[in-house]
């Protein structure tokens, strides 16, 4: 099958050879080429035609075998080798240079045939690849191939070769256009429609190279690096410059980003950042240009973030009343300076907002102060000034608050209950001393009113009246119409006691007289009811009850056991209430007199504790934390009561001089255990009435009294 098309080809090629050059020199021609053959060649007649081929280069393998298949047929193939000779030297020629317009695959193939021509039997199979490449790529080519023979007829041969050359040299981009013009090249009539249509497509090629040239200058002064791009294709010099144009967008992005947001905050940050962005316009590498851009951001996003913090930091500075020199925020270029210089800002800042915080607790109540220091107030660079004005007012105030604490501490030892005034002193101390100082006169009468209640004698009538006019007198700050009618209520007493007195007295010079009474006894020591009962014991029993017959060792022992008995009673009520006394307790049987003493010593303090208390708890004991702790120890101690109550004046004085240690700290004082009362039956038989002794010395003087009846 294979040989019969070849036998088809090699008729048609010989017929169209004879056709073109007439068949009798054809075969003139092949006679002469046999008959010519060298005799003394060896081989087959054509075999110098081969090694001729060979010596041109072409590669004789196929046409060797090609003509050996059958020698008989030799003389009619070798024409087709002519044939294929010459159509291989066309095509190489038409397929050397295929022109601008094709891509990187087709240039291969170019490569390609031009090794598969080297075999002219390649070259028909060659002829119909290009043919059909062509058509996509080359369609002028074709078209003015079909019509060479009319090109040479009409003599224009050169604007043929021109317009090949002109259609080769067109960009790709080109391509629709020129196969829209390609059937109009086989007619060299239309010469002057194709030149014209030829000559729009240049310029428009033209044209689009020329801007793409100056886009490339352009970038390439912006530092970009543009290669080679005024030889690429159009359409890729135009995606080029695109991608360049993209790059240079973002890099001006970029270059405002460093100079508006970094800029601002810092210009030699800036510029080491503007300086790493023209580093990348040669790289033209997007995963780096995105690396540089979330860092251009991170940077950017701190120094904002950064400056309003700083912003709302001096805004809460301003609310709590600091003046800064400018009243807008900080600025941008300000960032650095202010924190590098904030840790020192923030020290004479808190200085200065202490001293602030005391100025304003100081002239609140103090307004006629506010004026001086007024216009130091929060001002920073009046710091030092404006502390010295605060110092001044707070001795201002420590004083006033001592020389009240001072004279609040004068009646309070008198026995006036001054507890209300001490929150005063706190609140205003100035103020509160101006109080004390009006009421003075006041406070003079409540004592010396209290003094003479005291001295009235009571123990006949009016005891519960006294003590609650007393009372009243020590714990309110009466009016002078109360005073006035205490004074009415102290003369009144005392002469109804002097009266009573007086009655007395003469009843006991009556008793005197009839000899029942000694005229030595000292009445004048007896109170009224001491006196009344002693009278009636002289009117009952004819003798004084003064009478000693006392017996000195047998009284001596059981007042010995009575006064350890009683002590220790009245000991055991003081422990049982919390209170510290555990040493006393282990005295008491070595040295009773001694452990009575003491009792009698603090009994007094015991009972005005609660009174006495108050007086401590008002004062500032947060500024000295040590001694309240060691005051609140001593408390519990009855023995040291003495000791802590004469004190409170220099506590006063000692705590006034200095400052706060702890806002939060409270002094709470000990109090004792209220002691459980226990009724006791009253007797139903008759006994003698005697006064019941409060302590264990009065218990001891009751005692001797017994021993004397019964001796």
């Amino acid at each position: 099958m294979a040989k019969r098309e070849l036998a088809q080809k090699e008729s048609i090629v010989i017929d169209s050879l004879l056709t073109f050059k007439g068949s009798r020199s054809s075969c003139s021609v092949g006679v002469e080429v046999v008959d010519d053959v060298d005799d003394e060649f060896s081989g087959p007649w054509y075999a110098q035609r081969i090694q001729d081929l060979s010596i041109e280069g072409w590669v004789v393998d196929s046409i060797e075998s090609y003509l050996e298949e059958d020698e008989l047929l030799a003389s009619e193939r070798i024409v087709y080798v002519d044939f294929a000779v010459d159509l291989a030297q066309e095509l190489l020629e038409r397929t050397g240079y295929l022109g601008e317009s094709v891509n990187l695959r087709s240039i291969e193939q170019s490569d390609v045939w031009e090794r598969e021509l080297r075999d002219p039997m390649n070259a028909e199979r060659v002829l119909e690849e290009y043919n059909a490449w062509a058509k996509d790529w080359r369609p002028w080519e074709l078209e003015l191939n079909r019509g060479i023979l009319a090109w040479r007829e009409a003599g224009m041969e050169e604007d043929y070769a021109a317009y090949l050359a002109r259609f080769d040299a067109l960009d790709a981009s080109s391509l629709p256009s020129a196969r829209i013009l390609a059937p109009m090249l086989s007619d060299p009539s239309e010469a002057e429609e194709i030149n014209r249509a030829l000559s729009g497509l240049e310029e428009d090629e033209n044209r689009q190279r020329t801007a793409i040239s100056n886009a490339a200058s352009m970038l390439a002064d912006a530092g970009f690096n543009v290669g080679q791009v005024e030889s690429m294709p159009i359409i890729e010099g135009l995606d080029w410059i695109t991608q360049l144009h993209e790059f240079h967008d973002v890099h001006e992005e970029l270059r405002l980003l460093i100079l508006e947001q970094i800029g601002v905050f810092d210009p030699s940050l800036a510029e080491h950042h503007e300086a790493r962005r023209r580093d990348l316009l040669t790289e033209n590498s997007h995963p780096e240009l995105r690396n540089f851009r979330v860092q251009m951001d991170a940077i950017a996003d701190n120094l904002h973030q950064r400056l309003a913090r700083l912003n709302d930091l001096l805004n809460e500075w301003r609310e709590r009343g600091i003046v800064f020199p400018h009243a807008d925020s900080v600025r941008p270029a300000e960032l650095l300076e202010w924190e590098t210089n904030l840790p020192e800002i923030e020290t004479t800042l808190e200085l200065h907002l202490q001293a602030l915080r005391r100025w304003r607790t100081i002239t609140k109540v103090w307004q006629d102060e506010r004026g001086p220091g007024a216009e130091y107030a929060g001002v920073l660079e009046q710091t030092e000034q404006f502390i010295d004005h605060v110092d001044h007012l707070d001795q201002k105030w420590k004083q006033n608050e001592l020389e009240a604490l001072m004279f609040i501490e004068k009646y309070e030892q008198m026995g006036l209950v001054m507890a209300d005034w001490t929150e005063e002193i706190q609140r205003d101390p100035r103020s509160a001393l101006q109080q004390l100082k009006k009421n003075q006169h006041r406070f003079e009468l409540r004592f010396e009113n209290i003094e003479k209640l005291a001295s009235i004698d009571t123990s006949f009538e009016a005891k519960e009246e006294v003590e609650a006019r007393i009372a009243l007198l020590k714990e309110m700050d009466v009016s002078l119409e109360v005073l006035e009618h205490t004074s009415d209520l102290i003369e009144k007493l005392g002469r109804r006691g002097a009266r009573h007195r007086r009655m007395l007295e003469q009843d006991w010079r009556q008793l005197v007289t009839e000899g029942k009474a000694q005229e030595s006894v000292a009445t004048s020591s007896f109170n009224l009811a001491e006196f009344e009962k002693e009278i009636g014991h002289v009117r009952q029993f004819g003798t004084s009850s003064n009478a000693s017959k006392i017996g000195g060792s047998i009284v001596a022992g059981e007042i010995h056991q009575r006064l350890v008995r009683r002590t220790q009673q009245e000991l055991a009520v003081l422990q049982s209430s919390g209170w510290n006394v555990h040493q006393l307790l282990n005295d008491v049987e070595n040295n009773p007199v001694g452990v009575a003493q003491k009792l009698n010593a603090f009994r007094t303090y015991v009972e005005t504790y609660s009174t006495q208390t108050r007086r401590l708890i008002h004062l500032p004991w947060n500024r000295d934390i040590a001694l309240a702790l060691e005051v609140q120890q001593q408390l519990r101690d009855p023995t040291q009561l003495s000791s802590v109550f004469s004190r409170i004046a220099s506590f006063a004085q000692h705590l006034a001089a200095r400052k706060s240690e702890d806002e939060k700290f409270v002094f709470e004082a000990w109090m004792p255990q209220p002691t459980r009362q226990t009724l006791v039956p009253v007797p139903e038989h008759t006994v003698r009435q005697t006064m019941v002794p409060k302590d264990a010395l009065g218990d001891a003087y009751e005692a001797i009294l017994e021993a004397v009846e019964d001796d």
